[in-house]
């Protein structure tokens, strides 16, 4: 009997290994798979790294010219905070003085114009009303005592001729007037005499002052910050103007967005055949007020090409064979299904899938342990999973059946 089994056994362990090595057998063979993933959605962004400092956004240059004004004194100091309108520095301005005083002499003399006027313009106001009541009293006679018709075109003649010479004047004493009133603005511009004052015309604060007067005697830098870096000519290939840009240091709690804003067409230095060209480049931050110290070094990452919220999978789970790229899916039937894959963008060992695969299906992370397309699996035991209810809630026959398939397989 003994021998019987054995022989049995025996059989059926040679049977086995012949199916499950020989060459297209139509034995179906389970594939152990140990890792595998959740396809999810997500973010790639690729990138460029450059090195930058932060610098003002906007310089102001202050000129004094010694041949109009004479320089009194600065009325701010090297550092100091500046808001629009803060006094500068004080002058003596001669044009000024030149200017005042032929404003003043220019109306003494139409004063006098407009008194002459005035009298003009009396003289003949009293001559027409004279006239007036000639017109209308007169009364020629003949010889022989007998009233005749007025003759009235006289009067007439001499009153349109006082009418016109009045309208004359007064149309002249008007311009005066205006005249008069015009150079009385111009002396309210230019102030008092004595000491003039430039003011700033922005925030910022000063940078350098020129006590020599050396122009500009005054730089004045912005409160608003931009970052300034260095390409090298294999960098150039890969960066264009508008380019979004993240900045990191030290002293930020957070990135720092901008925009790539100039990129330099020219080198910082002359070109040299002995080493790569350099070229400047500015990026304008979103935050133009970022709280960060002018002349800190910062990290500058400029985002090269990006898609957002799209089929993501890792490098590890993407068989690629020649041109194609492909992944196995674990199935709801128990089955590893291939999947043909269309890749887009990839960056850091992760893939775009545009097609081949959906949000929530599961991936198998190490495609080599796949034995064929469409075959069973198993996976491992975790026992850290089983509890004893699990097996008190399952009736006995349950309990048999699950033994039996599990050995089957």
């Amino acid at each position: 009997m003994k021998k019987i089994f054995l022989t049995a056994a025996v059989i059926l362990i040679a049977g086995n290994l012949y199916l499950i090595f020989k060459t297209n057998s139509p034995v179906e063979r389970s594939s152990y798979i140990k890792d595998w993933t959740e396809v999810t959605r997500g973010n790639i962004t690729k990138t460029l790294n450059a090195s930058g400092v932060v610098a003002p956004l906007e310089e102001q240059f202050v000129y004094y010219d010694e041949n109009t004004a004479d320089f009194k004194k600065f009325l701010v100091k090297k550092g100091e905070k500046l808001i629009p309108g803060t006094p500068l520095f004080e002058y003596e301005s001669n044009e000024l003085d030149a200017q005042r005083a032929e404003l003043e002499q220019e109306n003494d003399q139409l004063t006098r114009e407009l008194a002459l006027v005035d009298d003009q313009l009396n003289q003949l106001t009293y001559l027409q009303t004279v006239a007036a009541s000639q017109q209308s009293t007169s009364m020629p006679v003949t010889g022989d005592g007998y009233a005749t018709e007025p003759n009235s075109s006289e009067p007439d003649l001499m009153l349109a001729s006082i009418e016109k010479e009045i309208n004359d004047i007064e149309r002249k004493q008007s311009r005066i007037l205006s005249e008069i009133d015009q150079n009385g603005e111009e002396l309210l511009a230019l102030g008092d005499e004595g000491p003039l004052q430039v003011t700033s015309e922005t925030k910022g604060r000063v940078k350098e002052i020129s006590h020599e007067l050396e122009n500009p005697i005054l730089t004045i830098i912005s409160e608003a910050v931009r970052v300034e870096g260095i390409f090298t000519e294999t960098d150039l290939k890969r960066v264009v103007e508008g380019m979004p840009v993240y900045i990191s240091a030290d002293i930020l709690k957070k990135r720092a967005k901008g925009t790539l804003g100039k990129i330099y067409s020219f080198p910082e230095e002359d070109a040299s055949v002995d080493r790569e060209s350099r070229y400047p480049f500015i990026v304008r931050l979103d935050d133009e007020e970022l709280d960060i110290i002018k002349g800190t070094h910062v990290s500058v990452s400029v985002v090269t090409d990006e898609v957002l919220d799209v089929v993501t999978l890792g490098e590890r789970s993407v068989e690629i064979d020649g041109n194609a790229s492909q992944a196995y899916v674990l199935t709801s039937a128990g089955t590893i299904e291939q999947r043909e894959l269309s890749t887009g963008l990839y960056h850091n060992g992760t893939y775009q899938v545009k097609k081949g695969i959906k949000t929530g299906e599961m991936i198998i992370t190490d495609p080599a342990r796949i034995k064929q397309n469409q075959a069973a699996f198993i996976t491992p035991l975790k026992t850290a999973d089983l509890q004893q209810s699990t097996f008190a809630s399952q009736t006995k026959k349950n309990l048999l059946r699950y033994v039996g398939i599990a050995f089957l397989k």
